[in-house]
């Protein structure tokens, strides 16, 4: 390693001398196509000062009582993570697809065994190296791999609820504000039930989190931690690094955009190499064929072969209603391309078919997601802020309409952009019913969302119990 180490240097080395070599003769880096380029940045500042104007910088200074709100916080999700976990049988993790489609099994293979299949670093891109090292730590504590992952997860659930806080307060809201929309995601459905689980959504939720945290509170000069954010997305999850992109186009100049965003894609692709060196079957994520099978798998394709029907109503309201306020699951039958399961679903869950505290719940997120967003466009001073979380919204809105068979698995890749929409609506003249419907929703709402997922729990109990004495 030491010797390709050093090959490969020198061979960066001679590339970059040769490249100055011509530049100079070609007048690459003269002073004229200097001066063009800090014109079109100008320009570009100008042009991107029409959506965004001023310049954005976090307006709360963080003090001891943030600090120990955070420690709150982060006890509180830990343990939200460790009740849930408990109620999910261990053999539940050792199957496919039976609670809402994740695959706990294969993530914990792919997180402990080197010559596992790895076939997901194609989207994930190094996961398993992230995540190896820390895993067999505490396999040597604990003894056991599915304890050892879930450790882990409350760890991960933790660092989401307390990182969340700070974004808020970075945001600008005070600290009672910021405590009513950080618990609005603690009691959320997406909460409840992704950290009960080992996934990659867990560790997914945490990187958008942190990413959040960065763009609220971190000055545009601090590019260590735009470039470690940034690189943390896209290392958990290819398409989440489109909120790094967002963030980074609206807060930082263009020069430092274009820097940032090449220095975390090359950092990931660093070290997804290394990773190629450990894990031996795992995929390079910038190779273009990973992404051309991902194809085969969306919700038009398999509606083209007759395995799953296409419904983007159903994706569209999983995405914006099922995250923050669970509907009741259901077991079925589907098919998939491996063949036939049993699992615990809840797509096709109408709004019309909750109970009438669910469909209340689901009015009062209806209220605060429209009052924040009215919020966020009217605030020019936020708009750094709000528009690229918007525009990840968005774009993850897109994606799920055509990928994924139950949205629901996805919404930890999504919803804490989305309760940070809600927040907007501090600025707003009805700031304090927002913070009351916000308390209202994360108290009332997250003891709903535990019986729904206690509900969904017993089902899937039952489906592993049942699949582990099959013969």
């Amino acid at each position: 390693m030491g010797l390709e180490h050093a090959g490969t240097t020198r061979i960066v080395t001679s590339a970059w001398s040769l490249l100055r070599r011509r530049g100079r003769r070609s007048g690459l880096f003269s002073g004229p196509l200097l001066r063009r380029l800090a014109r079109f940045d100008i320009a570009f500042e100008r042009a991107r000062g029409l959506l965004a104007p001023g310049r954005y910088e976090a307006s709360a200074r963080f003090g001891g009582a943030d600090y120990l709100t955070v420690a709150g916080f982060a006890a509180a999700g830990a343990v939200i993570a460790l009740a849930t976990q408990a109620a999910l049988d261990a053999e539940v993790s050792r199957h496919w697809n039976i609670y809402f489609h994740a695959d706990p099994n294969r993530v914990l293979v792919d997180m402990t065994e080197r010559t596992s299949e790895q076939w997901r670093t194609g989207v994930h891109p190094i996961f398993p190296l992230l995540t190896y090292p820390l895993m067999h730590a505490l396999i040597a504590l604990v003894g056991d791999r599915i304890a050892a992952g879930e450790i882990l997860t409350a760890a991960c659930a933790g660092a989401c609820a307390g990182c969340y806080y700070l974004a808020l307060r970075g945001l600008g809201l005070p600290l009672a504000a910021a405590c009513a929309f950080a618990a609005v995601l603690l009691g959320s459905a997406t909460f409840v039930h992704w950290f009960a689980i080992v996934e990659t959504y867990p560790f997914a939720a945490v990187s958008v989190t942190i990413m959040l945290l960065v763009l609220t509170a971190v000055s545009a000069r601090v590019k260590g931690a735009w470039v470690g954010a940034s690189a943390l997305l896209l290392a958990i999850t290819v398409t989440n690094w489109a909120l790094a992109l967002a963030c980074a186009f609206f807060r930082l100049r263009l020069s430092a955009f274009v820097v940032t965003s090449i220095a975390a894609f090359a950092l990931v692709a660093a070290l997804a190499l290394v990773q190629g060196a450990v894990f031996p079957n795992a995929h390079l994520f910038f190779r273009p064929y990973v992404y051309l099978q991902e194809l085969g798998v969306t919700r038009v394709a398999l509606a083209e072969e007759g395995i799953t029907a296409w419904g983007p109503g159903d994706s569209l309201r999983s995405f914006a209603f099922a995250s923050v306020v669970a509907p009741p699951p259901y077991v079925e039958e589907v098919q998939t391309v491996v063949g036939p399961f049993t699992l615990v679903n809840n797509q096709a869950s109408r709004i019309a078919s909750l109970p009438p505290l669910g469909a209340a719940l689901s009015a009062l997120w209806l209220l605060l997601l429209t009052g924040g967003a009215v919020e966020a466009c009217r605030l020019k001073r936020l708009r750094p802020v709000a528009l690229p979380v918007g525009a990840y919204v968005l774009f993850q809105a897109v994606l799920h309409v055509f990928y994924g068979e139950i949205t629901f698995l996805y919404a930890g890749n999504y919803f804490p952009a989305l309760v940070m929409i809600a927040a907007f609506n501090w600025f707003a003249p009805w700031r304090w019913i927002a913070v009351t419907a916000a308390l209202l929703l994360a108290v009332v709402g997250g003891g709903y969302n535990f019986v729904q997922f206690l509900a969904a729990a017993e089902a899937a109990n039952v489906i592993a119990a049942a699949a582990q004495s099959a013969p």
